[in-house]
């Protein structure tokens, strides 16, 4: 073979190769005309080889990308690949296609010309028009940077949530993209801690938060999550994306705020407990003292009031502690069948003392429908009643009357408490069932807190009825009470006794007369001098006294007293922390200790019993309990 058929050769597979190129080839001169053009870049242009041939290239270039595309092959090294990037090609029928454009500078044998390589990018630009028009329509920004932070392009969330086109580049000491991101504290972000920073500088995923200024001034949070695009030649993209997080934000702060209100909430109501019922223990404990002695007729009754004004006082206590418990959904109510009669003529004993010294007459027209049963919770159901009955007395007319009725409606008990009072006007109607609303009250000089007819249309509810009233002014009102009528009948309610004094002795009688030592954990004297009279009359008991929960575990480990009494209150530690530290010491844990607090929430009394307390009585203390708790839990040692 010669040297001139090997030449011929090479010449036939250069032909070959760039006739079946996998993408578009042509090869200009120095003139920048078209010389030769492969079929895949003439279909590519919808136009016959010979048409393209002799043609400029940038006049197939669209007006706006030609300067980018001039082909200036003296600013091209020779037989090395420059990236033009992407171009758009104009076709005889005005259809744009896109191309990936790539030229090499070659000699030729009229001098220096190019071969120009143009990939068709029409499937790949429609794929991410396709992406462009999902990711154009997310609520979340998008934006993607490219390796030296520069902004390759932005979704219109985006530029909505940043607040302005973006532009520029993170952290080249310029623009800083005009966004600046504050933290909880009002402080700017430095941008190596934001996590489009960190993902192009490290590699890895990363989150961030913070908060851009809007153009009203309010603060917008953006929760980033940037994540690192790794392309050819090492090269590595960012892809951001901004969600507004704002109103998760302020949700999550007002719960908080609501969290915190409600625990101020608990702890003033808890301090109020205590503040109120600590003086009490001192008034009724030192009452029920007395009412235990010898005492003539005029003494007796002198203590029989001082008892009533202090259970009372005990009770508006008690009712405002009920209606938070019941706005807060912390109330319990334990329905079961309650004879309706039994209710109403308990309740119509508590008030008969009242009615009587206001001069006020209560007849109670039961029927049949008396000896019928509702669902409810008993004690519930009497305090409903009960302050129904002290209401139709407090403002009735002297003289007046106080007439209560009970019938059936269908699988319902309607229970009615008429007055003879002053009546109300439809503007009060609106208003008398709302927490501390008084009306007139204090005009007339009637005592009261203005909750007790919105605890009782709390505890209705609660009990699955609905309660409501009717009135006239001038002519008096009527409240009624709609429950369900239980489904089967039980015997007649067995309705506790009130507390009785002379019980006390019945369990004097019953105790154990050998010595016992009980401690009393208190810092309150009065309480203390209440407690050893009290005491007093316990048959064999000596009393030990502690002002401090540190005091009173000390001598509880010295002295080995038979019971504890602890206050929950005290000013050194916490109640509970005494009876954590009490029931974990091996040398205590005989004695059993009974919580004798002012603090009456259920839950501080549940916490008590689950940490070990044997009793949790609340103050006032009333003495048969008192003795009743203190009995069982020496018993309970004795065995």
């Amino acid at each position: 073979m010669s040297i001139d058929d090997t030449h011929s050769g090479e010449a036939a597979l250069g032909e070959a190769g760039f006739a079946s190129a996998p993408t578009g080839r042509a090869v200009g001169g120095a003139d920048e005309r078209l010389v030769r053009v492969n079929r895949r870049f003439a279909r590519m242009m919808r136009q016959e080889v010979a048409d393209l041939e002799g043609r400029p290239f940038v006049d197939l270039v669209h007006p706006d990308d030609r300067e980018r595309a001039e082909l200036r092959l003296d600013d091209l090294t020779v037989n090395t690949m420059h990236d033009f990037g992407r171009v758009r090609f104009v076709r005889p029928d005005e259809s744009v296609v896109w191309g990936g454009v790539g030229i090499t500078r070659v000699p030729l044998a009229g001098g220096i010309g190019a071969i120009v390589h143009v990939a068709d990018l029409s499937d790949l630009v429609r794929a991410e028009e396709r992406i462009g028009l999902v990711v154009g329509g997310l609520d979340d920004g998008v934006v993607v940077f490219d390796p030296t932070g520069g902004l390759v392009s932005a979704n219109p969330a985006a530029v909505r949530l940043l607040g302005h086109t973006v532009g520029g580049k993170w952290g080249d000491g310029t623009r800083d993209v005009d966004v600046v991101l504050i933290d909880d504290n009002g402080e700017p972000i430095p941008l190596d801690q934001r996590a489009e920073v960190i993902a192009r500088t490290t590699g890895a995923s990363a989150e961030s938060i913070g908060a851009v200024v809007d153009p009203d001034g309010e603060l917008r949070w953006l929760e980033i999550a940037a994540h690192p695009l790794e392309r050819s030649h090492h090269e590595r993209f960012v892809v951001a994306s901004y969600k507004d997080v704002s109103e998760h934000r302020r949700v999550e702060a007002a719960w908080r705020a609501s969290v915190e209100a409600d625990r101020a909430k608990t702890e003033f109501l808890s301090r109020m407990s205590h503040e109120l019922r600590t003086p009490l223990n001192s008034v009724l404990g030192f009452a029920q003292l007395l009412q235990m002695s010898a005492l003539d007729e005029r003494q007796r009754e002198s203590v029989s009031q001082i008892l009533a004004a202090g259970r009372h006082l005990l009770e508006l206590v008690d009712e405002v502690l009920d209606l938070d418990r019941i706005e807060s959904d912390r109330l319990e109510v334990d329905v079961e069948p309650v004879r309706v009669a039994g209710a109403l003529q308990e309740a119509f004993e508590l008030v008969q003392p009242l009615a009587a010294a206001k001069g006020i007459a209560v007849e109670l027209q039961l029927g049949r429908a008396g000896r019928a049963h509702v669902v409810a919770d008993r004690r519930r159901f009497r305090q409903v009643l009960l302050n129904l009955f002290t209401n139709a007395i407090k403002y009735n007319r002297s003289a007046g009357r106080v007439t209560v009725t009970c019938r059936e409606r269908d699988d319902s008990i309607v229970v009615r408490v008429r007055d003879t009072g002053f009546g109300l006007s439809p503007e009060e109607l609106e208003r008398i069932f709302t927490p501390f609303e008084r009306l007139q009250a204090e005009a007339r000089g009637i005592e009261g807190t203005g909750v007790g007819l919105a605890l009782s249309r709390r505890l209705t509810e609660a009990m699955g009825g609905v309660i409501g009233v009717e009135s006239t002014v001038g002519e008096g009102s009527t409240f009624w009470v709609v429950l369900r009528a239980a489904p089967t009948r039980i015997p007649v309610d067995q309705v506790l006794p009130p507390v009785d004094p002379d019980r006390a002795a019945q369990v004097l009688a019953r105790t154990d007369p050998a010595h016992r030592r009980v401690l009393y954990i208190e810092d309150n004297d009065a309480s203390r001098l209440l407690m050893r009279e009290f005491l007093g009359h316990f048959a064999g008991v000596e009393l030990l006294t502690a002002s401090g929960g540190s005091e009173g575990i000390a001598l509880a480990r010295s002295e080995r007293p038979d019971a504890i009494l602890l206050d929950m209150h005290l000013p050194d530690m916490r109640g509970e922390d005494v009876l954590r530290e009490v029931r974990a010491d091996e040398t205590l844990r005989h004695a059993p200790v009974i919580v004798v607090s002012a603090d009456a929430l259920p839950s501080r009394m549940a916490s008590a019993i689950e940490a070990g307390a044997a009793a949790y009585l609340t103050k006032p203390v009333d003495v048969t309990a008192l003795f009743t708790a203190l009995e069982s839990a020496l018993e309970s040692d004795s065995v």
